[in-house]
């Protein structure tokens, strides 16, 4: 009898237990155990960095698609389930065989290991393992791999020789493990840089100084992504013998349903693109999902496929989607659900609600797990917001709203504790209507913004969900 869903979650939830652990002699062991299932994919985009993964895995995944290449992608978190994690050509994989592979085949081979090492493998490195052996099985040529967290002792980091390495930006995060410094963060994420493997990154300052210099250790090529006017320039060529080449960025129009952008390559040659996620940030995303495809096409290091063109990445780009990412909710008010989950990305949310929605009074709903810094997470809306309503997410690693509530007025910003979701949402639009027209901005956990999504009626979610970019004909 196949094996029942529920048991799989109870397997991943109970191996939750044993935190997250520094360290990729487990999954080596376990891999091996497995048969190194990773070594059978051909062609590994590895992706890390601070925000943004996850929207430039779901950019290159639509591209490889619209390429008519067969391809998985691995993401983490997840909105509703865990078998959203682990797609391949746009569907997640089935429960039922998840179950089986995480409970027949990875869960005998952990045990193993636990008994060898005495260290037994924990939830993210199970669920990678199963990950690799679905690719294997079903002999995916391309995967997009999204780091867990960090870089260097992430469990995606077993793969020798991706076809390209991302950096999408580094920032303040995970601070307690990665480092109280952006060099000590941008040092681990730069972690996954390969030998010869091109690194494509958006990372600015002294953190893209950190990946310049791996990238020179590694003897990677290094292309940097910047914004027009050009503001890394000269940072990575500081390094000697580090050879960049760098893509700049303009953002063109930026609406609620996505935008446009000029990309410059290093030729000076310009295209431009449409994406449609919404949101300036995810130009930039878009931006390096691009410089990623000219790089696998053109670099020094190129894996040409067929059909990878720029018909392809046009096609991609303007099809993408990736939900709870600048997600709006119609309604009076309406509500806009965004991930952002420390103080780089509410930077980011903050600067998009300000174009999209101008004049707009905001309040905001927040949670968060205690894995963050709360007072950063909350301090770019000091002086943007009228008001905060704070809740405590559905995670063992919450933050109680009371606490949250007390760090948003230590800034200044009026804030209320909510016992929950309906009556913090209920509170921001008390708030709102003494504000005149306004915005409620849910953010700060994605386990917040799934909340939000699970209780839209049916017809809500079906037209919010990703929609599977079809091959071109």
């Amino acid at each position: 009898m196949a094996p029942d869903w529920k048991a799989a979650e109870r397997y991943l939830l109970a191996s939750a237990r044993f935190g997250r652990r520094p360290g990729l002699h487990r999954i080596r062991a376990l891999l091996e155990r497995l048969g190194n299932p990773h070594l059978a994919v051909p062609h590994v985009i590895h992706v890390g960095g601070t925000n943004g993964k996850g929207s430039v895995v779901a950019c290159l995944d639509a591209v490889l698609r619209s390429a008519g290449l067969r391809v998985a992608r691995f993401t983490s978190p997840h909105l509703h389930h865990f078998c959203e994690r682990i797609a391949v050509d746009g569907r997640p994989i089935e429960a039922g065989r998840l179950a089986h592979l995480l409970l027949d085949v990875v869960a005998p081979a952990a045990e193993a290991v636990a008994a060898d090492l005495g260290d037994p493998p924990v939830t993210f490195e199970l669920l990678t393992a199963a990950m690799y052996l679905h690719c294997r099985d079903l002999k995916v040529p391309w995967l997009v791999q999204e780091v867990g967290l960090g870089g260097r002792c992430d469990a995606t980091n077993v793969v020798p020789r991706p076809a390209a390495v991302v950096i999408t930006n580094v920032d303040l995060d995970h601070t307690r493990r990665l480092g109280a410094t952006v060099e000590a963060i941008a040092a681990e994420k730069a972690g996954i840089i390969k030998p010869g493997a091109p690194v494509i990154t958006a990372a600015r300052g002294a953190a893209l100084e950190q990946v310049a210099r791996a990238a020179r250790r590694a003897g990677a090529p290094l292309a940097v992504v910047t914004p027009e006017p050009d503001q890394a320039a000269g940072a990575a060529g500081a390094e000697p013998g580090t050879a960049v080449r760098y893509y700049r960025w303009q953002a063109l129009e930026v609406g609620a349903g996505g935008g446009r952008f000029r990309l410059s390559d290093p030729a000076g040659c310009r295209r431009e693109f449409t994406v449609a996620l919404p949101g300036e940030y995810q130009l930039e995303n878009a931006a390096v999902a691009a410089a990623v495809v000219d790089q696998l096409r053109y670099g020094p290091a190129a894996r040409p496929a067929a059909g990878l063109d720029d018909a392809a990445l046009a096609a991609g780009l303007c099809s993408v989607r990736w939900p709870g990412r600048m997600t709006l909710v119609p309604g009076e008010p309406p509500v806009l659900l965004d991930a952002a989950h420390n103080e780089a990305g509410m930077r980011a949310l903050r600067r998009g609600v300000e174009r999209l929605f101008p004049g707009r009074a905001v309040a905001l709903v927040v949670g968060a797990t205690a894995d963050r810094d709360a007072a950063g997470l909350l301090r770019p809306w000091a002086q943007a917001a009228v008001s905060c309503a704070a809740v405590t997410v559905a995670s063992g690693r919450a933050v109680p709203a009371e606490d949250l509530a007390r760090h948003a007025r230590d800034l200044g910003l009026p804030a209320a504790a909510c016992g929950d979701l309906e009556s913090a949402l209920a509170q921001a639009r008390r708030d709102l209507r003494r504000a005149g027209e306004g915005l409620v901005v849910v953010a700060g956990s994605i386990l917040l913004v799934a909340e939000v999504l699970r209780r839209l009626p049916a017809p809500a979610q079906d037209a919010l969900r990703e929609v599977p970019v079809p091959a071109p004909s």
